[in-house]
């Protein structure tokens, strides 16, 4: 067992229990673990998880096992058991079948599927504070067979852990993308959120590194490996329904009657440590991304009316400016705003949701005394509509029929007085319209900043 004497400090742990469990809509499923409930030793076989131990071509099998996380410093947020895995051992023929991966969900996801959209997330660190050379893991969406339809890679370097986006262009061939270079000393959350769309080169994937939206970071519409199935091996693409973690070895040299990768032999019983894996297969609440949506939500100044959003003539309210005493907001200009949106080509049922986020989790700005309005957006009369308001700002609502309609949010920014004054400022605050989950403006923001 290897024992890395520069992790084992107490940092704090928390247990999760293993769930196997339906939810949501009929034939929406989910997998999770914090892999408590594993015994030490190979995961293969622990709750169907697999990851062939030892086979002809792999005498030595994959370098994985459960492990006690307190000989490595206790992860936070680990629990006491977690998943060890590197690339000490791998094999130079490409094999997929039996790297290591997660169990698959009983309804997958795919364009011809009932379940569309695949959820995944997992937690990793490194074993050592220091780096490991050579280590390099990819983890993908895959369907438990090495169809894998996504792909993050991460490879220990100088600089810290590099992670490396890949998805496949309408030829066939790659696109690689820098996720970023994260520490080795903490803890990781990563999440793929993936939809999937009948057709040629249009499913949408986003990746999150530590609630960061890489693509949206990037600027650039992620998508899937199905483009590389079509082309490059002329068959549709697979479904995706598990993680695989994958011990690269193509390039790698082995002994004789081994597949111990020479040069990589320090790796052993080191790597990374991945906890908190959890999959979920549905056909709703997918990837909320800006590719491809209009911009049509505007922040304008009170009294703005429903026809001058409508005909384009409303002013932009770019700024809310406040003053401070004591530390604690004294005033705010103008104290009231409004944000307004369009929905377009709206179905009866449909639920719209207002969302506000702002970039220093602040103090959510309130929507004043109830004022949500839904209009039609030809006349501008008034629609009975009965939203639910958040306390953090946001507005949740079903359509009452089919139609365009325009919405009006009226905010009490005054609201702020007499609270603590932002410590960072100014502050963003942004909002987002989505339509059964799927994202139908990619809203508007206005910055809170202190009166100059």
């Amino acid at each position: 067992m290897y024992v890395n004497v520069k992790r084992v400090v107490a940092i704090g742990c928390v247990t999760l229990v293993a769930v196997l469990a339906v939810a949501g809509a009929a034939g929406a499923d989910s997998y999770s673990s914090g892999l408590e409930p594993f015994t030490l030793g190979s995961v293969d076989g622990q709750e169907s998880w697999h990851s062939k131990p030892v086979l002809p071509h792999l005498p030595d099998g994959y370098d994985q096992e459960v492990v006690d996380t307190s000989l490595f410093g206790s992860p936070v947020g680990f629990g006491s058991k977690s998943l060890r895995v590197s690339n000490a051992l791998a094999e130079t023929t490409g094999e997929f079948e039996n790297q290591t991966y997660s169990p698959s969900t009983p309804n997958p996801a795919g364009e011809t599927q009932g379940n569309t959209v695949f959820d995944g997330t997992f937690e990793f660190t490194s074993t050592d504070f220091a780096e490991q050379p050579g280590l390099s893991i990819r983890v993908s969406p895959d369907n438990g067979h090495g169809g894998r339809m996504s792909y993050l890679r991460l490879n220990d370097t100088p600089a810290g852990i590099e992670a490396t986006f890949a998805d496949a262009k309408p030829d066939g061939t790659f696109n690689l993308y820098d996720a970023g270079t994260y520490s080795r000393d903490d803890v990781h959350k990563v999440r793929f959120l993936i939809k999937t769309v009948p057709g040629p080169a249009n499913d949408i994937v986003q990746l999150f590194i530590d609630n960061v939206d890489i693509g949206k970071k990037l600027g650039i519409c992620f998508t899937t490996w199905e483009s590389y199935y079509r082309v490059a091996e002329g068959h549709e693409p697979g479904v995706i329904d598990s993680f695989e973690f994958r011990s690269e070895g193509t390039g790698c040299p082995t002994e004789p009657n081994s597949n111990k990768c020479a040069g990589r032999e320090s790796l052993l019983g080191g790597g990374y440590l991945f906890d908190n894996v959890s999959t979920e297969t549905r056909n709703t609440d997918g990837p909320l991304t800006t590719c491809g949506v209009p911009q049509v939500g505007r922040i304008t100044p009170t009294g703005t009316t429903c026809q001058q959003f409508r005909d384009n003539a409303a002013q932009t309210l770019d700024k809310l400016a406040y003053t401070t005493k004591v530390g604690a907001i004294n005033s705010v200009s103008p104290g009231v705003f409004f944000y307004y949106t369009k929905i377009t080509d709206g179905k009866s049922g449909d639920l719209v949701s207002i969302a506000q986020s702002n970039d220093s989790s602040y103090t959510a700005i309130p929507v004043q005394q109830g004022q949500a309005f839904l209009y039609d957006a030809s006349s501008c009369a008034k629609v009975r509509w009965n939203p639910v308001l958040g306390a953090n700002g946001s507005v949740t609502g079903n359509l009452p029929s089919d139609g365009d309609f325009v919405i009006g949010v009226k905010y009490d920014a005054a609201a702020l007085q007499k609270k603590a004054a932002p410590s960072s400022p100014p502050v963003k605050y942004s909002f987002e319209t989505t339509v059964d989950g799927n994202l139908a403006d990619t809203g508007a923001s206005v910055l809170f900043d202190s009166k100059k």
